[in-house]
């Protein structure tokens, strides 16, 4: 929500309490009791944050993004501010705080990630609270699934801040979304 939020200020940051109601409404986790601790689905917090508020905002509209049309990620990561993706992780990306690259070994679980940026390098998400850096080859072996989000701060001022119409991107993203699934 930052990223959208630097457009089109005041910048807010969601409090704790928030985010454990959001993980807890999405995953069934139950404070204080790590046996409920698995994980959330990317797309059903997606779907929860289209009819509920998170942040005090509601989700104006998302699509799903292939992850392995680069083009298509790249041109979406422009357009909307920033991509919301789930990628599977392995033991080296949890040990060691450098750029992710493709390694082997076993998946140890998935995570949701933000990805604010690409170049032809990578691409630079936020995750845990901090940026992460990781190489394309990361990313096309790593990326389960990335999603398009419509800020509901750009719908209430009606465009994006490149000036595209709230109205029309829904309606794209609504025929988008119906041609994937």
């Amino acid at each position: 929500m930052t990223t959208w939020e630097s457009y089109v200020p005041p910048m807010t940051f969601m409090s704790d309490t928030e985010v454990l109601r959001l993980y807890s409404a999405t995953s069934g986790y139950v404070a204080g009791d790590p046996a409920t601790d698995r994980g959330a689905v990317c797309l059903d917090v997606l779907n929860y944050w289209t009819h509920n508020e998170v942040g005090g905002e509601v989700l104006s509209a998302f699509c799903a993004v292939d992850p392995s049309n680069l083009a298509n990620v790249r041109a979406a990561l422009e357009i909307f501010g920033g991509l919301y993706a789930g990628v599977s992780l392995r033991q080296a990306q949890l040990d060691d705080s450098g750029e992710w690259d493709e390694t082997s070994g076993a998946v140890v679980g998935g995570h949701c990630i933000w990805v604010v940026g690409a170049d032809d390098d990578g691409l630079t998400c936020v995750t845990w609270g901090e940026t992460q850096r990781m190489t394309w080859a990361f990313w096309n072996v790593a990326t389960d699934e990335c999603y398009a989000l419509l800020s509901p701060r750009w719908a209430s001022a009606g465009r994006t801040p490149e000036g595209f119409p709230i109205a029309a991107m829904i309606a794209d993203m609504a025929a988008l979304e119906t041609s994937l699934g």
